[in-house]
């Protein structure tokens, strides 16, 4: 129970981070795309979530 939730955690500061990223710099959308499609994947295998 106390691994699900450090890997929660994980995944929302990622995404905070990534979200963050985005906002404050516009102008690499494109980075931000790719680094979204790697997050997603990265996030989907920290949950032992089948892709």
């Amino acid at each position: 129970m106390k691994m699900d939730f450090i890997k929660v955690i994980i995944g929302l500061l990622g995404t905070i981070l990534l979200t963050t990223y985005a906002i404050y710099f516009p102008e690499d959308y494109k980075f931000v795309e790719k680094l979204g499609i790697i997050w997603n994947f990265i996030y989907l295998d920290i949950l032992n979530i089948n892709y």
